[in-house]
């Protein structure tokens, strides 16, 4: 077997994300955004087991690897921040596209608090061309659940009107644990009145 297909293989097992439905998007009603799903032949790779390849070589190592699309941190250790975004994103974009590639989806701290920073964020991404990204995690704040999940079902409603705004769809990835989505049932509270 060849180096490459080994990787490839190591890749496939540990480290997708996203290849298709199955994701948890919250929107306010049936959008054109509906139309702009991951198509389900897709493969993205989520690139954190490459943060040392540089940003402009990150597109054709990807595809190389057998990957439709990228996955990409930008968050804290991740390959850019936030922060950043205006200045590195249309470069990875641009990139992308000249191979034929599906366009990215950003895995970020972002969790809708700061609804400015989050307007700013969806702009961006938005007029990249991007559809998807996926939040942050979201964390219990007191010890009041249902008061918490409350406030955070509010925090989301905000978001998905800037969703429906720029035509973007978050997606959010429950973990098992102590965090908000760790159950299920919580994502009922999280999502009630948002989706249809």
């Amino acid at each position: 077997m060849h180096r490459r297909d080994i990787i490839k293989k190591l890749l496939l097992g540990t480290s997708l994300t996203f290849g298709g439905g199955g994701l948890w998007a919250f929107e306010t009603k049936p959008s054109p955004v509906l139309i702009n799903k991951v198509q389900s032949n897709s493969l993205y790779l989520f690139t954190k087991v490459l943060q040392w390849v540089p940003l402009v070589d990150l597109p054709k190592v990807v595809q190389d690897l057998g990957f439709t699309g990228i996955d990409i941190a930008v968050r804290g250790n991740g390959h850019f921040q936030v922060k950043e975004l205006k200045e590195k994103l249309p470069q990875l974009v641009a990139s992308s596209q000249s191979l034929g590639m599906e366009p990215p989806i950003l895995t970020t701290e972002l969790t809708g608090e700061n609804i400015r920073d989050m307007d700013e964020f969806l702009r961006i991404v938005s007029g990249e061309g991007l559809k998807h990204y996926r939040l942050g995690w979201v964390k219990y704040k007191s010890n009041e659940v249902m008061k918490d999940l409350n406030a955070f079902n509010s925090q989301f409603k905000n978001l998905a009107e800037l969703h429906q705004k720029y035509q973007v769809q978050g997606h959010y990835q429950n973990h098992t644990g102590s965090g908000v989505g760790g159950s299920v049932w919580e994502l009922l509270y999280l999502l009630e009145g948002i989706l249809r």
